[in-house]
């Protein structure tokens, strides 16, 4: 058979839709797998303890939500395991053991002094599908001082195959 422009031009238009389909194919196929969980701290509060009217302590709560990761809802990440930070700065409170630690599934260790920080480790163990949160984390912490001014902390939470957020919360030690 003898080939003439005409032949190889038409053969040419053939494969083009066949390269183009393929190209196609390994991204929807990559679609299928596990995207990262989405970490939100939602609720998060910060509020006075007080006795006889003196401000000794700070009581926080919160609790941390697996977002879907939104380009694909269907097969984002399960979540089993969070670990929340809260940092003070080290002249605001003691530096002893949380106290009043609930929620369930929640753990908490010593706090940890490093760089003017005084960072309090809470971990969680559970199951929280994609669209699902942890239980509320509920803790207090005493004050070095209970003179008015602002106290503020930082909640950090990470977990595995998962995005982390990062919220501030303050609260007015009042005079």
């Amino acid at each position: 058979m003898e080939h003439t422009r005409r032949t190889v031009v038409r053969a040419g238009a053939w494969t083009v839709p066949v390269i183009a389909t393929a190209a196609v194919l390994p991204s929807a196929s990559a679609s299928s797998t596990d995207r990262p969980a989405q970490l939100l701290i939602t609720g998060l509060n910060m509020n006075g303890v007080s006795t006889a009217g003196k401000t000794i302590g700070l009581r926080t709560q919160f609790s941390v939500q697996n977002q879907y990761y939104a380009p694909y809802p269907a097969v984002s990440a399960t979540l089993t395991s969070v670990i929340a930070t809260a940092a003070f700065s080290a002249n605001q409170v003691t530096a002893v053991a949380a106290t009043s630690v609930t929620g369930s599934g929640w753990t908490a260790s010593a706090p940890v002094s490093a760089g003017g920080l005084l960072t309090y480790t809470f971990t969680w163990t559970g199951t929280a599908a994609p669209g699902g949160t942890t239980s509320t984390l509920d803790f207090q912490v005493a004050l070095t001082d209970s003179s008015p001014g602002v106290r503020s902390l930082t909640v950090k939470a990470t977990g595995s195959n998962a995005t982390s957020d990062t919220k501030v919360a303050t609260y007015t030690v009042p005079g």
